[in-house]
């Protein structure tokens, strides 16, 4: 059983290029970089039709409490 997750963000807009991708400093962008690292996650993106980000990450395991 693959315990990857994947959280999918889109849009169907005009959509970026790769440049405007790697040099994008937006508040929007830093978000989903910061929630990417938090996760441990892995972001790919898709600017074939809109944009599109996807995050995959494993589930957080956890210690039981007492």
């Amino acid at each position: 059983m693959d315990d990857t997750l994947h959280l999918t963000i889109s849009d169907n807009g005009i959509g970026l290029t790769e440049n405007d991708y790697l040099e994008n400093k937006s508040l929007g962008m830093q978000l989903i970089q910061t929630l990417t690292n938090q996760l441990d996650g892995e972001l790919e993106l898709d600017i074939e039709q809109g944009t599109q980000y996807k995050i995959s990450f494993k589930e957080a395991k956890y210690m039981e409490r007492l």
